[in-house]
């Protein structure tokens, strides 16, 4: 992508300050991607040395769902139909709110519902 050097080079500093990880939600997406074997997922995080932790504590689970519910009451409250799935993005926050220090993401919106998490973007 266009931003492909950009991400590479946060990734590249925040790797400096300590391990990156993934949530297992991470590691599922990636799989959703079309010709994205399992070999290639796991060559790449081995070759760059990011950490799968497939585990999240019951407090995680709890934020996430309790995240999740506020995201949609919102958007009955505006009158929004059809929403999007967003379970993903509160699993993903909640997982780095309570087993990281902070989540690397290229859309903060998704994670507004995690007011004291140290967001990183470009």
């Amino acid at each position: 992508t266009p931003r492909a050097a950009d991400v590479a080079r946060v990734l590249a500093a925040l790797q400096a300050q300590g391990p990156l990880v993934i949530s297992g939600v991470v590691y599922a997406e990636l799989h959703a991607r079309p010709n994205t074997p399992r070999p290639l997922i796991d060559s790449f995080l081995g070759a760059t040395g990011i950490i799968l932790d497939p585990s999240m504590s019951l407090a995680a689970w709890a934020e996430a769902g309790q995240a999740n519910d506020a995201l949609h009451a919102r958007r009955r409250a505006g009158g929004q139909r059809g929403m999007r799935p967003v379970l993903p993005d509160a699993l993903i926050g909640a997982h780095a709110l309570h087993h990281a220090d902070g989540l690397f993401t290229l859309n903060v919106a998704d994670f507004s519902d995690f007011p004291t998490l140290r967001i990183v973007t470009l």
